[in-house]
């Protein structure tokens, strides 16, 4: 039913055993330098001959126009952006508190 005859291992058959893995890992490595180049090949051959394709679509706009509720989206997200900026430049024009000013003092150097 079960082999309880055990084996003893001599270190020589370690060491070879664990070379063996070392030189295994090697293998992985090329195998996934292969997978990169493959990759790269696919997806520049898929660039390559769907890129006509992509130059003659719509311009964006005119795509834009078929979803009216998706102008006024972005039309209220300018809006904001715009009151964000003006909010940010008015602070940047006030000038700045001195920390001698914040404390109280009234020192002038």
């Amino acid at each position: 039913m079960y082999n309880n005859d055990h084996e003893v291992e001599l270190p020589s058959e370690r060491r070879r055993r664990a070379e063996m893995f070392e030189e295994s890992g090697e293998h992985h490595t090329i195998r996934w330098i292969v997978i990169a180049i493959v990759a790269a090949a696919v997806i520049g051959l898929g660039w390559y001959t769907s890129y006509p394709a992509l130059t003659q679509l719509p311009a964006m706009p005119a795509t834009l126009a078929q979803f009216p509720r998706l102008q006024t989206s972005f039309a209220e997200l300018r809006g904001r952006v715009t009151d964000i900026e003006a909010k940010l430049q008015g602070l940047a024009r006030r000038p700045a508190r001195t920390a001698t000013k914040r404390n109280g003092s009234s020192e002038t150097g």
